[in-house]
């Protein structure tokens, strides 16, 4: 139900503020699976080539924030990473992909080869999960397993 003195069709506001959005479809809604070897490993990304200036949102450690983005990579690299300059190293990836211009690089330790993709009301998600390396953030270092559930916690 609308406010009063507000249609359903006016856009929201926020102290006073109209709040616009702009649809558009997105030039690769599917991430292009690639390959390279670094050190002995094989290695897989996810290239997306969005084109200039679309407002992308990301917590990624290379062009983190809100802006523009011409491309978004997500990088697998290996367990025990050891480099000390991630953004540095997204950046060379990108680059050997041709990739120019403002872009977001994130980093797994995940099998990238093994995403998947679901779409649902124009909204296209693609999820790198690994679940093969399993801990708790706030558990020692020495522990390995998942503290035992109890049966009341479980109803």
């Amino acid at each position: 139900m609308a406010a009063e003195g507000r249609t359903t069709t006016d856009p929201p506001s926020h102290q006073g503020c109209a709040i616009s959005s702009v649809r558009l479809r997105l030039p690769a809604q599917r991430g292009e699976l690639r390959d390279r070897h670094e050190d002995g490993h094989h290695l897989h990304h996810l290239v997306w080539r969005l084109g200039p200036g679309v407002r992308v949102c990301s917590s990624a450690v290379l062009g983190g924030g809100i802006g523009p983005r011409a491309w978004i990579l997500n990088a697998q690299v290996p367990g025990g990473y050891p480099r000390l300059d991630p953004d540095r190293h997204l950046a060379e990836i990108a680059a050997a992909e041709g990739l120019t211009g403002p872009g977001a690089g994130l980093m797994t330790a995940a099998d990238i080869a093994a995403y998947t993709t679901g779409h649902d009301g124009g909204v296209t998600a693609t999820v790198t999960a690994g679940l093969g390396v399993r801990g708790w953030a706030a558990a020692p270092a020495t522990a390995t397993r998942a503290p035992h559930r109890s049966e009341d916690a479980e109803a």
